[in-house]
């Protein structure tokens, strides 16, 4: 039974990318469509855990559902609402249980605390200066308030179409998190490093990290589309000075198959 509840949280880790693929991908259609559901499989590669050297790779399935481009039920986004559509500003608030936050720590440095799913709300907003930019400043906060913290996300991207089948985009973004969230991640109690055999490590908010995010999404006919994203991540400051750290740089890549219905 516990080897299943595994197998479903990695599935719903898996699901981030695709899901900002995807979106990326509407964002530069131009046809809205009334409903949307998306479904296919979805190849990842992903690290352990921020800070991993080591890295996942997995095929999972994955679905999007989306209602005139307001409501969107997603695994990654939970359940969102975009409550201000006013051009070129937009605002998206709601809710998601982080699944992918179950991370074994503890089978690479023994007695670490492993990470436990939490629920968390999240604010975005987006304002595009110019139609193919994209300014968005998202703000994450756990539901519970002793655990994880919270943090903001803020970026720009780049969306442009190259031809009718095939849409590009690209773009960095930085986080900026709190002393509860840093420490969940990177810090490292007295009990735990002599469990470990690390140093304790302590450390307070601030910027974590910054991320370069390219992908490109092609439609194959009217029905199915294909997508592809690649990341790298570089873990800054006191996050990258963790003696959880084994490599600075992160990277992820998926590749997915969708069809629509």
């Amino acid at each position: 039974m516990q080897v299943k509840i595994k197998r479903l949280l990695i599935i719903f880790y898996m699901m981030l990318f695709y899901v900002d693929v995807s979106a990326h991908a509407d964002y530069a259609n131009k046809k809205k469509e009334k409903y949307s559901l998306s479904i296919g499989p979805l190849a990842l590669m992903i690290p352990r855990y921020d800070g991993a050297s080591s890295y996942r790779f997995l095929v999972v399935p994955n679905f999007n559902f989306r209602y005139k481009n307001n409501f969107s039920i997603s695994p990654y986004r939970g359940l969102g609402f975009n409550f201000s559509d006013l051009k070129p500003l937009s605002f998206n608030v709601g809710a998601r249980y982080k699944f992918w936050f179950r991370s074994k720590r503890s089978d690479i440095f023994p007695g670490i605390v492993d990470l436990k799913p939490y629920f968390e709300g999240y604010l975005i907003a987006k304002y595009a200066v110019i139609r193919p930019v994209i300014f968005s400043i998202g703000l994450y906060h756990s539901l519970n308030k002793l655990y994880f913290g919270g943090f903001m996300i803020a970026g720009v991207n780049y969306f442009t179409r190259i031809t009718e089948k095939l849409n590009v985009f690209c773009g960095p973004n930085i986080k900026i998190s709190n002393t509860k969230h840093m420490r969940t991640l990177y810090s490292v109690s007295k009990a735990e490093s002599k469990l470990a055999n690390i140093s304790e490590y302590e450390l307070s908010g601030g910027v974590e990290n910054i991320r370069f995010n390219t992908g490109i999404s092609y439609k194959l006919n009217e029905k199915w589309s294909s997508h592809f994203m690649f990341s790298i991540k570089r873990i800054l400051f006191d996050a990258a000075k963790s003696p959880l750290i084994k490599n600075k740089y992160q990277y992820f890549a998926n590749l997915s198959l969708s069809r629509k219905f």
